[in-house]
């Protein structure tokens, strides 16, 4: 590790700007000693951070931990994935440059020719992503037993956790498991479907991509009010939310999506337009000229 650590000091003489890109958890410590090292040879830092744990990380954080922030915080720039969280920081550490950096997606994917009408719809809905309990893969099973299903299908695609084996998915009435779809498949999958049901209470939660892929075709979202969700899903806009465990408001919430023509109509609208706020092109010049620009003519 220490090796490492060399390498990286004496590589930092070649650049002017060190950019890590981490997850909450490795962002924390590695981004700390990337700040000494990066004072220490005059450089400039930038941190962005994955994901929407970055707060639990801080609340739980000892002394050790907590002088770890202190640290990363005083980075020339950190981009945060939330609102949330941006806004949470930007009270704890009042002085540093924190900005919003959503998770996004290549707009340009998305056509008209790829949008759905009201007889693409296949009647059933779709989860895709890890096969947790987290991920709201128990939630939608109960759903599925309490709402009935002679009209509530779901498909389940991703990598299996939890214990989930094929067979168990595939003995539950209404559910079928369709395996792990390669990721650039994601979209057109999505696109298949009434909607991307998602009742998650993943303690990490940022921005899904697999939100953004829905939205890219038209595909509205019935998902949790959780952590930051609501940032993203539109409640009656480009999807409908839900409280945190409570079936019977899961299973409504499904079938208005699938019975109300026009209210799937708005929804899938919404979400083709909520798409287009997560421009990636848009996104990464702000972050990659204009910001960077800053930090560039910025010594702390």
């Amino acid at each position: 590790m220490l090796t490492q650590w060399y390498l990286i000091f004496r590589a930092l003489w070649g650049v002017d700007v060190v950019v890590l890109h981490a997850s909450a958890r490795r962002a924390v410590f590695s981004g700390a000693v990337l700040y000494l090292l990066t004072r220490m040879s005059g450089k400039r830092l930038v941190v962005r951070v994955f994901g929407g744990a970055l707060d639990l990380f801080f609340d739980r954080a000892g002394l050790i931990g907590r002088f770890a922030f202190s640290a990363l915080f005083r980075a020339d720039l950190i981009l945060l994935e939330t609102r949330h969280l941006m806004r949470y920081f930007q009270e704890n550490f009042p002085v540093s440059n924190i900005h919003w950096l959503p998770n996004c997606r290549d707009v340009n994917y998305f056509s008209e020719d790829r949008a759905k009408t009201e007889g693409g719809r296949n009647g059933a809905f779709v989860f895709v992503g890890r096969i947790s309990r987290d991920k709201g893969v128990e939630a939608i099973l109960e759903a599925v037993k309490v709402g009935g299903q002679d009209w509530l299908k779901v498909d389940f695609f991703g990598p299996l956790d939890d214990g989930y084996t094929p067979d168990y998915l595939n003995s539950q009435p209404g559910v079928r498991y369709g395996g792990v779809v390669p990721s650039d498949h994601v979209p057109e999958l999505l696109g298949k479907y009434t909607a991307l049901v998602l009742p998650t209470v993943y303690e990490g939660e940022g921005y899904p991509g697999v939100v953004l892929e829905a939205f890219s075709q038209g595909t509205p979202v019935v998902a949790n009010s959780w952590r930051a969700i609501p940032e993203i899903v539109v409640d009656g806009e480009s999807g409908l939310l839900v409280p945190v465990g409570d079936t019977l408001a899961l299973v409504n919430a499904l079938r208005r999506v699938l019975f109300d023509e026009n209210l799937w109509a708005k929804l899938s609208m919404g979400a083709r337009e909520g798409y287009q706020f997560f421009d990636a092109d848009v996104w990464h010049k702000k972050a990659w000229i204009e910001w960077m620009s800053e930090v560039r003519g910025v010594r702390k």
